[in-house]
């Protein structure tokens, strides 16, 4: 059995009943029932069972709203920095980042589910997976630059090798092969997983898109369906349950369901086509950057990859030059990139052009996650958060004097966001808007009285290998407490820990938290700091350190 030896003479600590349900629930609930459940447990399950034990443990008021244990967080990445940082989209703030040796003005896909995190340079070809409760790097996979695509659903991760048609199943933690490879047509394009789990991919040569299945015993082939258009230039694109292909040689739009049925329309006259990777919704936006337009085809059958009801319109996009990003369709409304301008535009469904923001230049990449539109601007450091009443939030993801796997204080700015160019349709800088962000200059605003830095109790060893670390509530100096951060270092390769969003418990002086065992390293010497945090976003300094010593019996 694993035992810890504590730096200090006090007699372990009896743990209080709420405790140990606690321990109980992190043992079982994320330890036996992963395992049964083949490794993955959706979302929705944890979140029903986490909020209902959540209340019957600890009283209600005792979590915080930051508390976001498995998703909400969105990762993106920082080409200047060469760093991946995590984005909380409900709070709208950078609240994690990442560093990633040698990558530093690197291009980088960043690919997430709830459960871990992938970073494939495109410069180098290199695909890394971190773990997200270590921050550490789990496993590395050397890939080809040009031809390389990465699925990832549920825990299971596919490689294909679009150049040569092969494609592998992997661990997505240690990237360990699984079962023996398909092989496939040469020069495939696509590679994206749908929201049924289906990876879809497309063979312009053969004319046929091609859904394979990953399983226990390695990926499968479940159907590849002829929609012709043979040798043809075509963009793809995974619905919520099928794939669509446009070729923008014939004008025709192709969608294709789970089940293989095939549904064609003819849109408008095209140069070039672009989709996104990923298509949410009913709306599949067609972008023609040469022609500065977006070819909008909407219906309520297109998610489940029907065409059998739908409208087609094409939109003309405000400004001049070819460089449009591939535009993305988000809550009745349309954002894409326009980087000869500097700008993202913003265009209703209709075409009405809404209020654009600057993004400082450069290519700018778009993610719908978390019923939350993530906008990235690789060069900068400016990212925004757009929910779903079109609210936008601007993000600065650089702030000084930040260690990896530190929890960054920097909250939302609208200093990101500045007034664009005035063009048709678009509301002069100064003018109200109830739906688009708020910008121009603003009065400087008063910052709250911070916290005063937590004091340390004691930190104690357990019986069962845990670790518990105690404090005493600081003096919030007229604020609100709000929550606490754990940091946990040592001189141990990969072993730092931050433990972020740690309720404060409401009438208590003394707060505490329960560090299981397998979350720090064995034989490591460990100093603990706590870092308070107000309800107006204030955050106190880091308490004095204290240790402990983890060995193994």
């Amino acid at each position: 059995m694993t035992t810890l030896q504590v730096s200090t003479t006090e007699p372990a600590q009896t743990l209080s009943r709420r405790e140990r349900l606690a321990g109980l629930f992190h043992r079982y609930f994320l330890g036996n029932v992963r395992r049964k459940a083949g490794g993955f447990v959706s979302s929705g399950i944890i979140a029903t069972v986490l909020v209902a034990m959540v209340i019957t443990l600890f009283g209600t008021g005792a979590v915080g709203p930051k508390l976001n244990l498995y998703d909400g967080a969105i990762w993106l990445w920082n080409r200047d920095r060469g760093e991946a940082d995590r984005v909380n989209a409900s709070a709208g703030q950078v609240d994690l980042r990442r560093p990633l040796t040698d990558t530093q003005g690197h291009r980088v896909k960043v690919i997430q589910d709830d459960r871990h995190l992938l970073l494939q340079d495109l410069d180098s070809g290199t695909v890394t997976s971190v773990d997200l409760k270590t921050l550490n790097v789990s496993g590395t996979l050397a890939a080809s630059a040009a031809g390389a695509r990465i699925g990832l659903f549920g825990g299971s991760l596919l490689a294909v090798d679009a150049t040569e048609g092969l494609i592998t199943q992997r661990d997505a933690t240690s990237f360990k092969p699984i079962g023996s490879p398909i092989k496939l047509p040469k020069n495939l394009i696509g590679g994206v997983f749908d929201g049924k789990g289906r990876f879809w991919l497309g063979s312009p040569e053969t004319g046929k898109v091609i859904s394979i299945r990953p399983g226990n015993k390695g990926p499968k082939i479940e159907r590849q369906i002829s929609v012709h258009h043979e040798k043809h230039p075509w963009a793809m694109g995974a619905l919520d349950d099928g794939v669509a292909v446009v070729d923008s040689s014939s004008f025709e739009l192709i969608a294709v369901n789970g089940h293989g049925a095939v549904s064609k329309t003819a849109i408008p006259s095209i140069s070039t086509a672009t989709m996104p990777d990923r298509i949410r919704g009913d709306v599949i936006p067609i972008t023609d950057p040469v022609n500065r337009k977006v070819i909008v085809v909407r219906g309520d059958g297109i998610s489940g990859g029907s065409l059998a009801k739908h409208t087609v319109r094409a939109l003309s996009i405000a400004g001049t030059g070819n460089k449009l990003g591939t535009a993305t369709a988000f809550s009745e409304r349309l954002y894409l990139s326009d980087e000869d301008a500097g700008l993202v535009r913003v265009v209703d469904l209709e075409g009405k052009s809404l209020e654009d923001f600057n993004t400082g230049g450069g290519p700018v990449e778009m993610e719908s996650r978390e019923n939350h539109l993530m906008i990235n601007s690789q060069d900068t450091d400016r990212a925004w958060v757009v929910d779903a009443r079109h609210q936008i939030t601007g993000l600065r993801k650089n702030s000084e004097g930040e260690a990896a796997g530190i929890p960054s204080s920097a909250g939302p700015t609208t200093a990101a966001m500045t007034p664009s160019p005035s063009h048709p349709g678009t509301k002069p800088p100064n003018s109200p808007s109830k739906t688009g962000p708020t910008i121009g200059p603003k009065p400087p605003v008063k910052r709250p009285p911070a916290p005063d830095a937590p004091v340390i109790a004691r930190v104690l060893g357990n019986s069962d290998g845990s670790v518990t670390v105690e404090w005493y509530a600081p003096n919030a100096h007229g604020g609100t407490l709000q929550s606490y951060d754990v940091h946990a270092t040592t001189n141990a390769s990969g072993g730092d820990r931050t433990f972020s969003g740690i309720s404060h418990v409401n009438g208590s002086s003394l707060q505490r938290m329960q560090i299981e065992p397998r979350a720090l390293v064995q034989g490591a010497s460990y100093t603990f700091t706590v870092v308070a945090r107000s309800t107006n976003g204030a955050v106190s300094g880091p308490s004095s350190p204290s240790g402990i010593t983890r060995t193994q019996p």
